[in-house]
């Protein structure tokens, strides 16, 4: 691996991201402050906890994306198609849940939202599929899991509309349980599959 390359990459990732923030700053007329500081910071009148489980949540799908991502790249795995769309799902539920994507359209656009929640069921169910003969080493056992959880907080959303708080627990735990599950997908599948690069599973032995 090109080292010098992999550090370039990681910078350029980063000042594209505080660039955008600069350009989303400008163009909106609001305060640099409100993309870059701590909601908390931003809402004092909030207390430091608010919104953990959500926070959780977000850390979690940024976990799973990164150890998905690995171990379809790490040579060490079978499995790499698969990871990969659980890779590149994750990252996608870590945008939707920290910039509020499907929240954030008007309820004119009904059909909107719900081509995002279908395009997010389908490429569930077509890593699934490609888990389907993985069920007894767990990689498949424990995806399925995380997805019943998850449809269940997708079904669980509209119902809530009026309810009182402690009922978002059910919404918001259920979505937590599943980005947790789904955490074990990549760890199971760098334990349980076949190495491709035998040189590299030497060197880890």
């Amino acid at each position: 691996m090109n080292s010098g390359r992999t550090i370039g990459v990681a910078l350029g990732a980063s000042l594209s991201v505080v660039a955008s923030v600069v350009v989303a700053s400008a163009a909106s007329g609001l305060n640099v402050g409100t993309y870059t500081r701590d909601p908390g910071a931003l809402a004092p009148s909030l207390p430091p906890f608010a919104g953990a489980v959500s926070i959780l949540s977000a850390v979690s799908w940024g976990a799973v994306a990164s150890l998905a991502l690995f171990v379809a790249h790490s040579g060490t795995s079978n499995l790499r198609s698969p990871l990969r769309r659980l890779g590149i799902l994750a990252l996608l539920l870590l945008a939707d849940d920290a910039l509020l994507i499907h929240e954030q359209i008007p309820s004119s656009f009904y059909y909107a939202e719900g081509a995002i929640f279908a395009f997010y069921a389908l490429l569930s169910a077509s890593i699934a599929w490609s888990l389907r003969d993985h069920i007894r080493q767990g990689v498949g056992t424990a995806f399925v899991i995380g997805g019943i959880f998850l449809a269940g907080s997708v079904v669980v959303d509209p119902l809530l509309s009026g309810t009182s708080s402690p009922a978002y627990l059910l919404e918001d735990g259920l979505k937590l349980l599943g980005a947790f599950q789904w955490i074990a997908v990549p760890v199971l599948a760098w334990h349980t599959s076949i190495p491709a690069n035998p040189d590299r599973a030497r060197i880890s032995a």
